[in-house]
């Protein structure tokens, strides 16, 4: 079947989706104030090998209504590092793709612990096994698409490789307190939506409790989410005045539109959000949300 390029069709889905695997560029740069921000891209890769390097592609405008933080701050300190990304990382990854305010750091709101790097001033992220630390070498302006968001590249020279040589060991010391957080976890999970929804609660006590730190729980969700029956899996991160949600779908449900209603975001299968307010208020708020979403989505969808 052949897709034209126009709006009239679904050309984007399968453009989207024939472009497989992607790598993605978790970007670390610094704005002027010298705080660091921390995005993933998607539309990441290398694209030369003398001298070696990258490519990025932010596309679209950020919360504020300014071109993406990432674009702003290479443009203005032009340096930045590509934080490869493992199975381990894969949920704070997810997490850190929600657009917070110009002033917030992603690295700061969801405790990513990072280390300096040895040629640029850009820290990088100390769970990634790898690491380009790049420089700027030249940013391009691209046509926009029909509603006037801009596309731009971004193109980098590596001037440095960094591998981990304490991943494997961080990774291995923190088994035990893994295994531990997950079978407690596991004695207080809960189900909902006839079994479609699994959710399950988690703490800095909790974590404590197991002498764990935060990259413990990486992979609880898509964990969860690989129950026969289960469809989507929530984590209710409780973090005493703010509460972070991370949604997983198999790919029934498009969790990032109920994430947008929590004022979060990110891809349908995968997506966040980090809410002001009472843990309790939050809960019975997603659940309900999760579960007139489900019944609807369901309710439509009977032949």
């Amino acid at each position: 079947m052949f897709y034209e390029v126009t709006e009239k069709n679904d050309w984007l889905t399968h453009f989207k989706s024939l472009i497989v695997p992607r790598p993605i560029g978790w970007i670390s740069s610094k704005n002027n104030d010298g705080q660091i921000n921390l995005a993933p891209y998607s539309f990441f890769n290398a694209i030369a090998t003398i001298p070696p390097m990258v490519v990025i592609g932010p596309g679209g405008y950020s919360k504020s209504g300014n071109n993406k933080d990432t674009l702003l701050n290479i443009k203005n300190n032009p340096e930045f590092v590509c934080n490869f990304v493992s199975w381990d990382v894969k949920d704070i990854m997810n997490e850190s793709s929600y657009s917070f305010d110009n002033n917030e750091s992603e690295i700061e709101k969801l405790n990513i612990e990072t280390e300096n790097s040895t040629m640029v001033s850009i820290p990088r992220v100390k769970l990634s096994p790898a690491h380009f630390e790049c420089t700027l070498f030249k940013i391009i302006d691209l046509p926009s698409d029909s509603k006037g968001n801009p596309n731009h590249l971004i193109i980098g020279n590596i001037i440095g490789i960094n591998i981990s040589e304490i991943y494997q060991n961080i990774y291995e010391n923190s088994s035990v307190s893994r295994t531990k957080l997950l079978g407690n976890v596991i004695q207080k999970l809960n189900f909902d939506c006839n079994g479609e929804l699994v959710w399950f609660l988690l703490n800095n006590d909790m974590v404590k409790e197991v002498n764990g730190t935060n990259q413990d729980f990486d992979g609880f969700s898509d964990f969860f989410r690989g129950i026969k029956g289960v469809e989507i899996s929530l984590m209710l991160y409780d973090l005493k005045g703010k509460v972070r949600l991370s949604f997983r779908s198999k790919g029934k449900y498009k969790v990032n539109e109920v994430a947008k209603k929590m004022g979060g975001g990110g891809h349908p299968f995968a997506a966040a959000a980090l809410v002001d307010g009472n843990f309790s208020d939050v809960k019975s708020k997603v659940l309900d949300l999760l579960s007139r979403y489900i019944n609807s989505h369901n309710e439509n969808n009977i032949s």
